[in-house]
Order: C-alpha cells, then structure tokens, then sequence
C-alpha cells in the first residue's frame, strides 16, 4: 500500500477557512501574497475585517507546499458521518493521516503559574485528570489504531510530572512497545530530585521535551512568572547524568517576537555545545489564541519563516534553503511500505504545520547542514 500524493490545494491566491477572533465562528479567509509575504484576510459579519501574516517569506511557503501528501488514515475512526471540518472534530473520516506522535494529557495541574498559559486548572476553573486506568485505555487505543499502531506518544499536560500515577503510565507505555515515549515537562522536577531523571529512565521514558524559552533570565521572569534558567540548566545537567546514557533531551523554545526572537541563534548553539545529552530543539512559533489586539499581533506574529531566517542571520551556518517541511521524508516511508507491503509510520501532516533540517558536526566541530552532503530533492525524488 502506497501514501498518495497530496491533494492539497496548491498555489496563490487561494481559499480556506478561519475562525473569527472574538465569536469564534468559521468563517471563509482568503491567503494570498502581499509585499513577498503570505497574508490572511477574513471578514466575520459581526466583528469587521481581519488580516494576519501567515507566513512571512511567500517562497518557503510555496516550497514546503511542493511536498505535501496524503496519508491512508484511520480504520473505523470514532466519527464516521463527518462531512466539513472542523464541525465535527476529532479522529473522524475526513482525516489522511494516522497518528504518528500522540499527546496525552495527564492533567491540566501545574507546578507553575506562567502569565501566558491558558490551559491550566487555574484558567480553566476545573481540575482534568484522568484516572490511571484511563490513561491505560487510550494507549491501547493507540497501539490498537490500524492500519499503523500509533509508536510514539508524549506525556504532556498541564504539568505532566505532577500526575500522581506519573511513572506507572510511562512504565505503561513501554510495556505496550511504544517505541518513543516523551514527556512535555518544565523541568521543575527534573532538577530539583538529582535521582529524578534517573527514575525517568528506569521506567522507560526515551525523551525529554522540555520547555526552554532563551539564555536570558528575563525571558523567564516575563513569560513564566519567575527566575528559571538556572533550573533549566540543573534539568539538562540532571539528564546528562543518567545511566546507562543521558537521557535525550529537546529544547523547546517559545518564540514571540520582541521578546525572544533575537535568541534563535543561541539556543541553538548552546543545544550543539550540549549535544551529548541535547538532541535537538523544536522552536514553537508563538500562537495567538483568543483575543488579542491587531497591533499587538502584528507586533508579536511570528511565522515558521522568520524562524528559518532567524536562524540564516544568527548561526552563519544554516540557510533558509536547508528546511524542508516535516511531509518531505514520506518518501522514505512510501519506499518501505511497499517492501514490506504494508503501511509504515509516515508524517504526511499539513506542509505548513513545521519546517525541519538535521545538522551534522564533524570532529573539528564545524556545523554542517545535511543538504551540504546529500542532494535531498534528488533522493526523495522531486529535484526539478
């Protein structure tokens, strides 16, 4: 069984669907270019016009578009009837991808009270937090999704490691052969218990992501409500420590513009200066929920493509040309579907859902993208 390609509506201008800001309605948007930019405009008949920078450079956009395809889905998905989306959202029939990383809440308790977070039990005016034995069900649910059981699951929250039941699920997990279980964690725990992380380990946890918003105090003190980068620190220090190898940690930067932007370039270079126990950072441009007002959208926007041009300016070592939307290796997965004659794990999400690149350092420590090395369209195919 091959993955299709896509059938994604490709190209300028073009129609979609948004929501309206402050009814929350659905509502038709039309993208477009504007001034090398790619750019929203919505009307709700209600609240007026709305217009928003949907992504910054329109050239990278149009090429993360060229690897776009559609996966096999879901067999017997929980809602079958539905026919628009998202009025019927879920896992449902008009899905055409399975899935390949699941987030599963434990509970929407935090051991932080960070200014900019909207989903914990504070906000939300209620405690969620699943019962160990369902948590047990939905991973079964996953390892029973066909036709690819669902192989990587991270435990997120709320705060994930304040779950009373915090290692018994991720001992769960492993037992049920997820082959890459994570935790989407502030670190709090992981550095102020020495033997914390190690006790991750033993019970089969693979990753850490953990939340990283800069190298500067201050980014802390804004957006989290306190001084933290010191416990950063002792976290990745604490992961570094476990046996019988570090336990592999992302960093996970927030970025908003005006406020961290201009600290891509470090991050980055500080997770290569810590690669032994560093493995990679997964930079989550800033969305804007709710209400907010347009001059300080404009202001704070921040698209995947200024990250790629962020990191082009700072690093001296990564170009704009070396990203390649997450859809870009279903190639691979096409290749070993057919040889095996079954469907594989294949990351066929929306092409302009991310943008990623492997980096490759030497023994003289020189950084070197992996497109330095391969021609990558060539391999996957698409290199005219």
């Amino acid at each position: 069984m091959v993955i299709q390609d896509s059938l994604l509506e490709k190209g300028l201008p073009k129609k979609t669907e948004s929501i309206c800001p402050e009814c929350k309605k659905v509502m038709p948007a039309l993208l477009k270019e504007e001034n090398g930019k790619v750019v929203m405009h919505k009307e709700c008949k209600e609240h007026g016009k709305f217009k928003s920078v949907y992504w910054s450079d329109v050239d990278l956009f149009l090429k993360a578009e060229k690897w776009a395809f559609d996966g096999v889905g879901v067999e017997k998905p929980a809602i079958t009837g539905a026919e628009t989306c998202p009025d019927d959202c879920g896992l449902c029939n008009l899905h055409l991808s399975h899935t390949c990383l699941a987030n599963l809440d434990l509970t929407n308790r935090c051991n932080l009270q960070c200014p900019i977070c909207f989903a914990n039990a504070n906000d939300a005016g209620y405690v969620y937090e699943p019962s160990f034995e369902e948590v047990v069900e939905m991973l079964k649910t996953l390892r029973n999704q066909k036709p690819v059981p669902t192989t990587a699951v991270q435990f997120s929250g709320g705060e994930p490691t304040v779950y009373p039941h915090f290692f018994k699920v991720i001992k769960a997990a492993s037992n049920m052969g997820f082959a890459q279980i994570q935790a989407a964690t502030n670190g709090i725990k992981l550095a102020g218990d020495p033997k914390y992380a190690q006790r991750c380990v033993d019970s089969g946890l693979h990753t850490v992501y953990l939340q990283f918003d800069g190298l500067k105090e201050e980014n802390y003190i804004q957006a989290r409500g306190k001084p933290l980068l010191e416990a950063k620190k002792k976290a990745i220090e604490n992961c570094r420590k476990t046996k019988p190898r570090p336990l592999a940690t992302v960093l996970v930067p927030t970025i908003v513009k005006t406020i961290n932007d201009d600290q891509v370039g470090d991050i980055l270079n500080f997770a290569i200066d810590n690669m032994d126990v560093i493995r990679g950072v997964n930079y989550q441009p800033v969305a804007f929920t709710g209400r907010i007002s347009q001059e300080e959208r404009e202001n704070q926007r921040y698209t995947l493509s200024d990250l790629v041009i962020g990191l082009e300016k700072q690093t001296g070592f990564v170009t704009r040309d070396d990203f390649y939307p997450v859809p870009f290796v279903t190639p691979i997965s096409q290749l070993i579907s057919v040889i095996k004659n079954e469907p594989q794990v294949s990351f066929t999400s929306h092409p302009h859902c991310g943008l990623a690149t492997y980096l490759v350092i030497d023994d003289d420590g020189n950084v070197i993208p992996i497109t330095k090395y391969l021609d990558v369209e060539g391999m996957m195919g698409r290199n005219k």
